[in-house]
């Protein structure tokens, strides 16, 4: 069963109760939900419904810190100690260790251009799914790090990982050809080993969000953005391309910077974003941007910021 296109928010905090799926606007208001699993709650007058799903709905935890929708339409989510759970619209089915998972604790998740998917995890690496089976490649096969938070693919098909943000577990970034690993540390030009996020843009450059700054990789060297060059913090813990080609950066109490290669400009709670941490972001189907934040979740339109919180039915 293919879902229907809708916005989850999982906003990626430090502890999340209850996964989230908004149906929110014009058009959301008046689709219908995926199952009649969750439990359905009121986003303010006009603003829709959220659909909140827990352990009673079949999700394996309730610490969500990955999503994923692939492209036959099922949900992945990634949780922090319960394995990986597959939503496909009526019912959740779980992976974990004992189905070959290389540890409980999934961080992100990514499908690759073959149709793989690859999970993320904090401390047993990284472990590829082909759909009947796991792959889990560690230190011992070159990766620097078995702590993995961010992944992205290149035009070319390589596979990329960020290792933990954590000081202790940073290892900085590891380039995957399918036969070997090459990592790339401050010694090659990153300006620090912890790597927050991870994007393959559309124009073949990547993009490193790191502790110490945004940084670009063109292939042959690292060129490093911070608050001197117009990003609103050096912290930067998302980053995100929309349908335009234009970078969006979530940062740690900076707010969110937007930059069309050319300008930066940065919205944070004066501008109407519900917080100025910038955890996760992602673009809708109808084109709106929607920011994860520890303070909530806001959606911006291009014009203005609409913002959600527990009020409007958000579990945290």
């Amino acid at each position: 069963m293919r879902i229907p296109t809708c916005v989850w928010a999982t906003l990626a905090l430090t502890a999340i109760p209850q996964l989230v799926h908004a149906d929110t606007g014009p058009t959301g208001a008046d689709s219908a939900p995926p199952s009649v699993l969750g439990t359905e709650v009121a986003a303010g007058r006009g603003q829709g419904h959220w659909r909140n799903y827990g352990i009673e709905d079949g999700l394996p935890g309730l610490d969500v810190q990955a999503v994923l929708v692939d492209r036959d339409g099922f949900l992945w989510f990634g949780t922090d100690g319960s394995g990986v759970s597959r939503y496909d619209g009526n019912e959740f089915v779980n992976f974990t260790t004992h189905d070959g998972l290389a540890d409980n604790k999934v961080w992100s998740i990514l499908q690759d251009r073959q149709g793989n998917l690859w999970f993320g995890t904090q401390g047993g690496g990284v472990s590829r799914y082909d759909g009947v089976e796991f792959t889990t490649f560690t230190t011992q096969d070159g990766l620097p790090s078995n702590f993995v938070g961010s992944m992205a693919e290149d035009r070319l098909g390589n596979m990329w990982f960020g290792t933990s943000y954590n000081r202790e577990n940073a290892a900085g970034l590891s380039r995957y050809d399918g036969e070997r690993f090459t990592t790339y540390t401050t010694e090659d030009g990153l300006p620090t080993d912890r790597v927050t996020s991870i994007l393959g843009g559309a124009q073949g450059r990547l993009w490193i969000g790191t502790t110490e700054g945004l940084c670009r990789f063109d292939g042959q060297d690292f060129t490093t953005l911070t608050t001197q060059d117009g990003l609103a913090a050096d912290v930067v813990f998302s980053v995100a391309e929309d349908r335009d080609g234009i970078l969006w950066v979530g940062t740690f109490d900076g707010g969110v910077s937007r930059y069309d290669r050319k300008v930066w400009t940065t919205f944070t709670t004066a501008d109407g974003l519900v917080s100025d941490f910038g955890r996760s972001l992602t673009e809708d189907g109808e084109g709106n941007l929607w920011i994860g934040t520890r303070g909530g979740v806001s959606r911006f339109d291009g014009v203005s910021f609409r913002s959600f919180t527990r009020r409007d039915g958000l579990p945290h």
